[in-house]
């Protein structure tokens, strides 16, 4: 190995540790990145379940009149989207029968011929039995 050739390593070498450090600079800063991010998740976490606990009533002794008065109103607004939701699913469901209802009935001619059928071919069977029994 020349001169010549350990130069070439040296610089081969100082090349690759200025990528490794720049890719480790890369996960650094990328790591910081995540963290940041983690923090800011769990403090919307936080602030949520503090929200869901003043709406289900718990915690709120700490509340001002203000904040009281805007949970009295979420909750009226949430009531009320709950009651139009409920009041469609019953309309939804009255229609659905109200359709099956009319499907059965229609033609009514011919729901009341089938029972006169059935009625007339009962007879001829209980008919049938009793003379044989004689």
């Amino acid at each position: 190995m020349g001169p010549e050739n350990i130069k070439k390593t040296l610089e081969r070498y100082r090349e690759y540790a200025k990528e490794d450090l720049s890719d480790s600079t890369r996960i650094e800063i990328d790591m910081q990145r995540l963290k940041q991010e983690t923090e800011n998740m769990a403090k919307k976490v936080e602030c949520i379940q503090v929200s869901q606990r003043k709406l289900l009533g718990q915690d709120v002794g700490s509340c001002s009149t203000r904040e009281l008065q805007e949970i009295e109103n979420q909750l009226e607004h949430s009531l009320r989207n709950v009651q139009k939701r409920k009041a469609q699913l019953f309309e939804e469901e009255i229609e659905k029968l109200k359709s099956k209802f009319a499907r059965e009935q229609w033609p009514p001619s011919t729901a009341k011929q089938k029972g006169i059928v059935t009625c007339s071919r009962s007879r001829e069977v209980e008919t049938e039995l009793f003379i044989g029994l004689s």
